[in-house]
């Protein structure tokens, strides 16, 4: 599976800028479409890892980002956008 291969830890939820560990000790299996073979497990957050998470969403828009223009902001997704451009057949294959 790809947990194992690019090192995605099944306990952890990206939350506010960091990984923490999931209230709840589920998993969600994430499968193929194609083939219907399983590619990973992937935490599931609780009601309050998702709580946490939207009200960090929220708060990103009163912090630096937020506080951007519209340009200052198009300048940094273009340079991510190179950098997917730069990864596509890893991220095509996640």
């Amino acid at each position: 599976m790809l947990n194992d291969r690019f090192g995605i830890d099944p306990h952890l939820c990206f939350i506010d800028g960091r990984w923490e560990t999931t209230l709840a000790d589920e998993r969600l299996v994430l499968c193929n479409p194609s083939d219907g073979t399983s590619l990973c497990e992937i935490a599931r957050g609780s009601s309050a890892d998702i709580d946490a998470a939207v009200a960090a969403a929220r708060g990103a828009g009163q912090r630096s980002w937020g506080r951007l223009s519209a340009v200052e902001r198009g300048r940094i997704l273009y340079q991510i956008s190179l950098r997917v451009l730069e990864n596509v057949d890893t991220l095509a294959e996640l």
